[in-house]
């Protein structure tokens, strides 16, 4: 079987779907929603309903006393069919004073044909250039490496999910999610199934979102940056209120980390070629098109130094929110900083 450089989700669901086994499956990376998705396949539609009462065996990283405990279930003979599965899950949580990788080698390089080994490592990686890495590639076995979107491929993501599961979403409920719920995938899917049990026909508006996830399409991080693009002192105010009073679902340090982002943006925005397109721009900046106004409009309120200004004053309010310098609310903090950027 060729070797697993470059294996992607798709690939290997692909293969799974044609019933083509590798006989381990390193799962790893940023990313935790294609490594769940992957590991609920291989627990729940590899064997048949009997089999899996014998031969499915999932155990948890934190549950493993050692190595020798995982290979001695690889090495077990099915029961009630033709193979097992092995699922170590949360893989990054084994104690690595007890159960140490390398130990695993020996059973990869002689592997059982009979078991597929599935080895669930989240939320970061192990060393490609060691062992067990190399030694999974080496017998066929495969790598996944998964990663975190970029902010500007977070809408399209949302988009091309809800196409491939017949959700009709107005783009500005897009952006509402993609702007409050970033490039977290689980949480996104959960929000997104959430509204398709509320509302199971007709389209998902900005409404639908306030209504069921809890993201007001009036007062959220999107219209803060609009407002402010548009020099809305009102809007801002009323809007960073809100955030204030809701603090709960609306985390100063969050929107604090937007705006700075935003202005960051703008200031790349500026010293961008005049002739670039939109969506060139868009591309560059890391953002959706859909947004661009919000950009183009900023940049044209906020030359370079008040974009450095601003940045600055933004550092100031990330470190009074963490208590630098003496206690403040949040409520004196948004007004001071609204004031500084727009005046």
């Amino acid at each position: 079987m060729a070797k697993s450089s470059g294996l992607t989700y798709e690939n290997i669901m692909a293969e799974l779907r044609q019933q083509k086994f590798r006989p381990v499956y390193l799962l790893m990376g940023d990313e935790a929603y294609y490594i769940d998705l992957l590991a609920d396949y291989f627990e729940k539609q590899v064997l048949d309903d009997m089999a899996r009462e014998f031969d499915l065996t999932v155990i948890y990283g934190k549950d493993l006393p050692d190595m020798t405990t995982l290979v001695s279930t690889c090495q077990r003979y099915p029961m009630m069919g033709e193979r097992q599965v092995v699922i170590l899950k949360e893989a990054q949580t084994v104690d690595k004073n007890k159960c140490h990788w390398d130990s695993l080698t020996p059973y990869i390089e002689h592997y059982s044909p009979r078991t597929i080994l599935v080895i669930c490592y989240k939320y970061g990686s192990m060393d490609a250039r060691k062992q067990p890495v190399k030694a999974i590639e080496s017998v066929g076995g495969a790598v996944l490496k998964t990663a975190k979107l970029y902010d500007n491929q977070v809408e399209p993501w949302i988009n091309n999910y809800a196409r491939a599961n017949g959700i009709q979403m107005e783009q500005r409920a897009v952006q509402l999610l993609a702007a409050n719920l970033g490039a977290d995938l689980l949480k996104i899917v959960g929000e997104i199934d959430k509204l398709r049990v509320a509302k199971p026909t007709g389209q998902i508006t900005a409404a639908d979102i306030e209504k069921y996830v809890g993201i007001s399409k009036d007062f959220n991080t999107f219209e803060l940056i609009s407002a402010l693009s548009q020099g809305n002192a009102y809007k801002c105010y009323q809007i960073t209120q809100y955030f204030a009073d809701n603090e709960k679902n609306n985390a100063i340090q969050f929107v604090l980390t937007m705006l700075f982002r935003y202005f960051s943006q703008v200031l790349i925005l500026l010293y961008l070629p005049k002739e670039m397109d939109r969506y060139g721009k868009a591309s560059a900046l890391g953002v959706s098109p859909y947004v661009m106004a919000d950009y183009e409009n900023g940049a044209k309120r906020f030359d370079a130094w008040k974009c450095l200004h601003a940045i600055t004053w933004i550092r100031e309010a990330d470190a009074k929110s963490k208590g630098v310098g003496g206690v403040f609310s949040s409520e004196d903090i948004y007004k001071e900083l609204i004031f500084k950027l727009l005046n």
